[in-house]
């Protein structure tokens, strides 16, 4: 993808409270206050001219089936060019707190169903792999449930040629030198550090490819 191709275009971000990032709680702030913000700020300071369209879908506490529910209203309605998804981390962490089974396949069968129905549309999908950086014991065991929910999104991704930025291997490049802490306090929600490192791989995605 290349900022010559998506002069014009509108890019819609739509996943849960880590795209959200209380935009929400502040209306005065649309972007929220995490990576699409970043984003945001880097279009209008450096490629304003370009005239692309940024929103922010995100919505706190989303899971798969929540996606589904308001793909309509929330994205195909508005007719983007290019959607920028992250889900995934929600169903297995809500799950795993309260002791439910966890079925990745399911799991990944229902972004699947979010990313045709969006491609249905006309319009491109940017698949971003949800990630967990354990802070505490409680989260290290949902680790091996996140593993595998990346392993298949790979498959997944890889099977169906779909577009995608895997942010789980990113980011655990950079915990592995500098610790979980420094790209997540709660083991999700990113630190102000982790939302520059997602910003930025989106950049490098959007428009500092040709």
């Amino acid at each position: 993808m290349s900022l010559e191709k998506l002069k014009n275009k509108k890019i819609v971000f739509f996943g849960d409270s880590i795209t959200d990032s209380n935009r929400r709680l502040n209306p005065k702030y649309p972007m929220g206050f995490g990576f699409v913000s970043m984003v945001d700020t880097d279009y209008s300071i450096n490629h304003s001219y370009a005239n692309i369209t940024l929103i922010n879908q995100g919505v706190s506490g989303d899971k798969t089936e929540e996606l589904l529910a308001r793909i309509n209203q929330d994205v195909i309605e508005l007719n983007p060019d290019v959607v920028i998804l992250l889900i995934g981390i929600n169903d297995i962490w809500h799950r795993y707190d309260q002791g439910l089974e966890i079925n990745v396949k399911e799991i990944v069968d229902r972004i699947n169903e979010v990313i045709i129905k969006i491609k249905n549309c006309g319009s491109e999908v940017i698949v971003m792999t949800p990630f967990l950086f354990p802070t505490n014991e409680h989260f290290e065991g949902l680790l091996p449930h996140l593993q595998e929910l990346h392993k298949e999104i790979k498959k997944m991704v890889e099977y169906n040629l779909y577009a995608s930025i895997d942010l789980y291997q990113v980011l655990s490049e950079y915990a592995k030198v500098r610790g979980n802490h420094t790209i997540t306090l709660d083991s999700v929600h990113p630190t102000t550090f982790g939302h520059g490192i997602i910003a930025q791989e989106i950049i490098n995605y959007l428009w500092m490819n040709n």
